[in-house]
């Protein structure tokens, strides 16, 4: 007689591994669907210390996660290689493969980015943050330009959702130690996050994509203890050195930046909302690249000769004033009347740029 414990069937996925994509903490694989024919993403994550994370705790809310900015999990399955301890338990979730990656890998590729883009993409993964928040009462804990990716349709989605965890009645949770430049300067003093954590990366994100990615020439040969001291006393893993702002980034702009990456939380956004709307309401001109890419050598960025376009047409909208258009600036040496600039910190070129936003916002 069959008992409702009989084995009927073993079921086999049919996901054949391309190729493995990143082998750190975190092995990420690229899967193609045999039956299907599409591409996934599996990502394996350890269970050690993370016993209260959605991927592993509420695997099932987890896939239940569905917004236009966050990265939806399709399945989560738990992994025991053979002959290894039980204890030792990963999960795996499954995701879509977005072949353009993530904001990293876009900065990577030297990809170029305007002003408006960078703006656009910031704002869209506030809307996922205010989604997990405000609606699910989830905190994502790890938010970094690796973990926040492009679609195939330009939009930009949270991603790594499996550390996020749900918060506690007061808004906070355990902090996770994760990517220590990352890491908010009161996760290590407090060992709690919140909102405002999640907020800080984003700001960082939006740094990234409006100036670059950062130069790590002055850590590479930095022992971690170093970088833990400095979170240990509530600050900034990276130096203010390490956060300049290209001239063309406009003043309201850095501002927002400037804010959402305070060493106190109490200095940043509240609320990803409040970061959103901040955004809508600073003026901008959508300068984007049209030379070669911004190269760095130690820790000085060096301008090459290049060109940008901007436009000069004021368009009015329900949140903001968005400008765009069509003059052209020959090059930084022809606007500073062939002084060089050395350091995009130079007081000129910041002027200038400020000029431009203040000659569009008056038309």
């Amino acid at each position: 007689m069959s008992n409702g414990n009989t084995l009927l069937a073993t079921l086999t996925l049919p996901f054949k591994s391309a190729r493995t994509i990143y082998e750190g903490s975190s092995e990420v694989r690229l899967y193609r669907n045999d039956v299907t024919g599409v591409q996934e993403i599996g990502k394996r994550v350890s269970k050690v210390g993370l016993e209260d994370a959605l991927g592993f705790k509420e695997a099932e809310l987890l896939q239940r996660l569905r917004h236009d900015h966050l990265v939806p999990v399709y399945t989560v399955a738990s992994v025991t290689e053979a002959g290894a301890d039980p204890l030792m338990t990963v999960i795996e979730m499954i995701m879509p493969y977005y072949p353009r990656g993530s904001v990293s890998d876009v900065l990577a590729r030297n990809e170029r980015l305007g002003i408006g883009d960078a703006v656009r993409l910031a704002r869209h993964f506030l809307l996922g943050l205010d989604f997990l928040h405000e609606k699910q009462g989830v905190l994502h804990r790890d938010m970094k330009s690796g973990n926040v990716f492009i679609d195939p349709e330009g939009r930009g989605r949270i991603g790594d959702l499996g550390l996020a965890v749900s918060m506690e009645p007061d808004g906070t949770a355990e902090a996770l130690p994760g990517t220590l430049f990352y890491t908010a300067p009161e996760a290590f003093p407090t060992k709690r996050t919140d909102r405002r954590a999640d907020i800080y990366g984003v700001g960082l994100i939006l740094h990234e994509l409006l100036n670059g990615p950062f130069s790590w020439t002055y850590y590479d040969g930095l022992p971690t203890d170093d970088l833990l001291r400095r979170l240990a006393r509530g600050q900034r893993a990276m130096k203010d050195e390490h956060l300049v702002f290209k001239p063309h980034v406009p003043p309201r702009l850095r501002t927002v930046v400037t804010k959402a990456i305070a060493c106190k939380p109490s200095y940043r956004f509240a609320t990803a909302r409040e970061m959103l709307e901040a955004l809508g309401k600073a003026p901008l001109i959508d300068w984007y690249q049209v030379g070669e890419p911004f190269t760095w050598e130690g820790t000085v960025p060096t301008l090459p000769r290049v060109s940008y376009q901007v436009s000069a047409t004021r368009v009015r909208r329900p949140d903001r004033w968005r400008l765009s258009g069509k003059k052209k600036i020959e090059d930084w040496r022809r606007c500073l009347d062939d002084q060089d600039v050395t350091d995009l910190s130079d007081k000129a070129v910041r002027d200038f740029f400020d000029q431009m936003v203040s000659e569009a916002m008056s038309r």
